[in-house]
């Protein structure tokens, strides 16, 4: 599989949706909060990727596509469900900062 990480692909795996423009302020907020925690899924995705990558192969199993496709889907998911629950914090300070710009844009 390839090093690359594809954002669009990555949100629509992750089940998320193409957005609408949102009309009001809570709409945005709302938006703005979803892509905070897609946007730190993509990170602990990528973090778990290269976790694995240290782990030395032991060479008892062959291991062929299918068990690293199961693998990556697997990572997604899990950096989903983290991004989703209880979060490392990137998505927070993201928002915190963002929804500041949001406001700003909101009073004008």
């Amino acid at each position: 599989m390839s090093d690359i990480i594809n954002p669009a692909v990555t949100l629509l795996a992750s089940g998320s949706q193409a957005r609408n423009l949102p009309s009001d302020k809570s709409d945005k907020a709302d938006n703005l909060r979803k892509s905070c925690q897609d946007f730190e899924a993509i990170m602990l995705k990528s973090m778990l990727k290269e976790m694995r990558s240290t782990i030395p192969k032991d060479g008892l199993l062959n291991e062929g596509n299918d068990q690293e496709m199961f693998r990556d889907l697997m990572d997604q998911e899990v950096a989903v469900q983290i991004s989703r629950t209880q979060g490392i914090g990137i998505a927070e300070s993201l928002y915190r900062q963002l929804s500041k710009n949001l406001l700003a844009a909101s009073e004008k």
